[in-house]
């Protein structure tokens, strides 16, 4: 007879079975995402229109986990939480009574399951990897008893739901911010005067010429290419071997704009770091006489300064305005002493949404520390770690 907290052996087709399910008519269409699982297609910035009807779909009911086939040994799956339909394109499977779904999907995104997606995945090279359905079934894998299951589930569960909490105290942050920036630059008054950005403020005064040392190392910040709201670095490299848009020189203070997509709202500030390049998709604006840089950097997501972009961008795909025509954006000019004491209120937002990151970013990297520890299944890390969470 085998022990209550006994290892469960197969492969994933002993404890998955892969659903065919046809979708039906008025069912919302889901999506998968690499790192928020499985959401509405409308909720995303993603095209949403199908040439398929919605019979062709499959259909997913709650506790189901669809997966993505050529990006599941990158993570991407997701638990479905309601009914709905997903494309055909990818896979829907459905735990079996021994299994717990919720349980599944963090097992799912696991650095062993990661693995063996990759491992049992086809192509030639990795961006043509696909985990079909029938190879997904023939997966090894050990899992332990449905009970604990449940607990590790409960656990991840809640730190989820801090993250998630963090998450939303920021975008609240972030709103109340933008509501009093709207009003207080809606109360200057008619006698404030207004300027074209070139003529108060430098635009990429400084860049690397061609004539660099090829040896000249630093470290390079490109544009962004998930919607995230940080400055990335892409790491260090020399001018010799660097892309050609690694150019633009900023100092400390200086904000640092996306011309790409402006409208994300991609802006920061310099960091006092000697040695960053940043990619010319950014501009990068400096204060003067009569403009307060930290003033500025809160200018640049006013709903002004943002309906003034968006009459000037070009493109359809990839939106952008030139560093020319951001210059002929008007900004306005209220005595420097009023602009510091706007810049010292809105920067206290700042910090504290700075903090809240700081928080989420916390949490992410325990839960991420605590998926490995306790979905490594090694019986004694796994026991201490639950053992303190249940305390």
């Amino acid at each position: 007879m085998a022990e209550p907290d006994a290892m469960m052996r197969g492969t994933l087709g002993d404890f998955f079975s892969i659903s065919r399910e046809k979708g039906s008519e008025g069912l919302p269409t889901l999506s998968v995402t690499m790192h928020d699982g499985l959401v509405r297609r409308d909720s995303i910035d993603r095209k949403t229109e199908s040439e398929l009807e919605d019979g062709e779909h499959l259909r997913v009911r709650p506790g189901d986990i669809a997966y993505n086939m050529m990006r599941m040994w990158q993570g991407a799956s997701g638990l479905a939480t309601e009914d709905g339909i997903v494309s055909p394109a990818y896979v829907v499977v459905r735990p079996k009574k021994m299994i717990d779904p919720l349980f599944a999907s963090y097992w799912f995104k696991s650095e062993r399951m990661i693995y063996l997606f990759w491992a049992y995945s086809y192509g030639l090279t990795n961006d043509r990897l696909r985990l079909y359905a029938k190879d997904f079934t023939q997966i090894p894998v050990e899992v332990p008893p449905i009970t604990k299951q449940r607990r590790i589930a409960e656990m991840l569960a809640d730190f989820e739901r801090a993250i998630e909490a963090t998450d939303a105290m920021i975008l609240a942050k972030q709103q109340r911010k933008r509501n009093l920036t709207f009003q207080i630059l809606g109360a200057l008054g008619p006698d404030v005067p207004f300027a074209a950005l070139k003529t108060v403020t430098s635009i990429n005064a400084s860049s690397l010429s061609e004539a660099t040392d090829p040896n000249f190392e630093f470290e390079y910040f490109p544009i962004a290419t998930d919607l995230n709201d940080e400055l990335d670095a892409a790491g260090w490299m020399t001018f010799g071997e660097s892309p050609s848009r690694a150019r633009r020189l900023a100092k400390p203070g200086d904000a640092i704009y996306s011309t790409v997509r402006p409208l994300l709202r991609r802006c920061f500030r310099a960091p006092d770091n000697p040695k960053a390049v940043y990619s010319t998709g950014y501009a990068v604006l400096g204060g003067g006489e009569k403009l307060n840089p930290r003033f500025l950097y809160h200018l640049l997501t006013s709903p002004d300064f943002e309906r003034q972009i968006n009459a000037r961008l070009t493109g359809s795909n990839y939106p952008a305005i030139s560093a020319g025509d951001l210059g002929e954006v008007s900004v306005p000019l209220p005595p420097i002493s009023q602009q510091n004491e706007t810049a010292e209120l809105l920067d206290a937002f700042d910090r504290e949404i700075d903090l809240l990151a700081e928080r989420a970013t916390l949490l992410r990297e325990q839960r991420r520390g605590l998926m490995q520890k306790i979905l490594s299944f090694d019986h004694k890390h796994q026991s201490a770690v639950m053992e303190v969470a249940l305390i």
